[in-house]
Formats: structure tokens, sequence, C-alpha cells
């Protein structure tokens, strides 16, 4: 692209390589970065590079400056080059002055102190490679967001009113579970003590069996018993104790039956 001349060439590079250039009696041009922002439309500005102008000079190197650096020459002789260089890009407009830099952009600036710098379109789109458009606007995501949220509480509302008419049927199904639970639960404990309460019966059964033994032999032994044994069929009695130890056996059996340990 052309532009111009050298000194125009010389703005041109500092600003690419997002530099800034000050104007003695001017102001200055400075290569900034934007920030993505927020639209009253609803969307965003993504972020970019433009060159934007200032009335107050800062610590931005004078384009004196970088004329006597690029060409060697001393700061005075670049003052002169300067002079008449914006002398040849600038022209009086109706209430202020216009500065047009081929291949930088065009400068209005107004005589109550405003001004507006429009960047060159081949500057733009160096600066910003990935779009050449410095207002470009994404579509934000939060419309839909809040459309997809809206139908998800309608979905929500919808299965709420289905729920109603089987919460009492799941409130029943928990209190059954519930007292399931519990039944299994007290049931769960028998187990635990039939051993203890097994071994006690079995226990008294033994003792009550020891006790027969006792009153028998004290009988059987005795003056009294033997008289008695005389006249008794030992057959007979035989075949007693025989039943009485059988019914004896049976009664253990049931018990161990009753409590699970037999």
């Amino acid at each position: 692209m052309e532009r111009g001349n050298d000194i125009n060439d010389l703005i041109f590079g500092v600003l690419a390589q997002y530099g800034s250039v000050s104007f003695p009696s001017v102001g200055a041009l400075r290569s900034v970065r934007v920030p993505a922002s927020f639209t009253a439309g609803g969307t965003i500005e993504s972020p970019r590079r433009i060159v934007e102008f200032s009335n107050e000079i800062g610590d931005d190197k004078s384009l004196p400056e970088l004329i006597a650096e690029r060409d060697s020459i001393s700061l005075a002789d670049a003052a002169g080059r300067y002079d008449e260089w914006l002398a040849s890009v600038s022209v009086r407009i109706t209430d202020g002055v216009r500065y047009t830099i081929e291949g930088v952009g065009t400068l209005n600036l107004f005589a109550e102190g405003s001004a507006i710098f429009s960047m060159d379109p081949g500057l733009r789109t160096l600066l910003n490679p990935y779009g050449n458009d410095d207002r470009i606007a994404v579509p934000r995501h939060g419309t839909d967001r809040k459309r997809r949220n809206g139908r998800r509480k309608e979905g929500y509302a919808g299965k709420a009113h289905l729920g109603k008419d089987s919460a009492s049927d799941r409130a029943s199904h928990a209190s059954a579970h519930v007292a399931t639970s519990a039944h299994v639960s007290a049931s769960a404990h028998v187990p635990a003590s039939a051993p203890q309460r097994y071994g006690m019966t079995v226990a008294m059964a033994v003792l009550a069996a020891v006790v027969c033994v006792l009153l028998i032999s004290s009988v059987y032994f005795s003056p009294e018993g033997s008289r008695f044994m005389e006249r008794l069929d030992l057959q007979s009695l035989r075949v007693l104790l025989d039943g009485v130890l059988t019914k004896m056996a049976e009664f253990i059996a049931d018990i161990c039956k009753g409590f699970g340990a037999c």
C-alpha cells in the first residue's frame, strides 16, 4: 500500500507494532486494546485493537524524535522535517483542522477541543487479523439461556402437578416400608436370645430329672420303700419309667424346635 512518504510509513510502523506516537502541538495517536463489552441491544462487542487519539501528550515518543533516530539526524533537523510534513497533511475545515495520514487514518480536530479519528481500513485489518471490524457484535447467550430456563420451569410445574396424585401413595409405601423394616429388625433380635432361653430350659429340665431320681432313690432305699417295691410288679414299673423318660425327651425336643436350636 502506498502511504505517500516515509514519515507516513514511520507512523504506520509504530502503530502496527502496538506503539504510540505524539505530534507536538496536536496530540497523540496510540494503539490500544479494547476489551469485550456489553451493549444495550443484548450483544457483546468482541475484544479488538484500535488507534485512538488523545489531546494529552504523555510519555509517548514524539514524531520528531522518531525521525531523528531513524535518519540519524539532529532533533532540530527532525523538527524541521516534522513541520513540513504536518503542513502537507493538514487542511483547514469550517470549524477546525483535518489531518489526513495516508495508511493510518484521518483526524478531525475541532476548534472547541473535540476530535474524531477514523482509522484506515488497512491498519484496522493489520491490528485485527481475525476480524477487520472494530465493532463486531456477537450474540449473547443470556437470552437463549432465559428461554431454556423458562421451558424447564414449565416442565417442572407439569411434573409437580402429576406428582401430587402419587404423593399419598409414596407416603403409604414409605410407611409400609418402615413398618416392614421395623418388624424385620424386631424379629432379627429373637434368634440372638433364643440360645440363652434354651439353655435355661434345659437346665431346669435336668434339675427336675435329678430331683426325680433323688426322690425315687430315697424311696427305693428306705425300709418303707423296700417293702413297697416288694409288693410292686417290677415289669410294670419299668414300663412306667420308660414312658416318663420318653415324654421328657419329647418335651425337650419340642422346646428345641420352638427356639430353632435343634
